[in-house]
């Protein structure tokens, strides 16, 4: 990813990677090549792992509440099988925005 973007003759200010261990690499090889964090690109990943907190820039992250997620899931499969016949429905649960240092201000 990061040999790709090093490549673009116009490189976008801002970045959002699936995950820390992804955005971890992308941002070691393009400071690598002389790119700032964030003073030349923002960086947001996904999961909030450890790592996104040492990070060489600290990174901000979108956290996955894995726990409420899966709670969620295990509720609505037990009143499946309790026979509760409701409607199919969608539940959305949002992680939280973990500012750090990867992200400054557009120009």
């Amino acid at each position: 990813m990061a040999h790709r973007f090093l490549a673009l003759a116009e490189r976008p200010t801002g970045i959002c990677i699936v995950n820390d261990y992804a955005a971890f690499a992308f941002m070691v090889d393009i400071t690598r090549a002389g790119i700032r964090v964030p003073q030349d690109i923002s960086i947001v990943s996904h999961d909030n792992q450890s790592i996104a907190s040492r990070c060489p820039v600290p990174m901000t992250a979108v956290s996955h509440p894995a726990e409420k997620i899966a709670s969620t899931v295990v509720e609505m499969l037990l009143e499946r099988m309790d026979g509760l016949d409701t409607p199919p429905r969608t539940v959305t649960i949002r992680g939280d925005l973990v500012e750090r240092e990867s992200v400054a201000a557009p120009l």
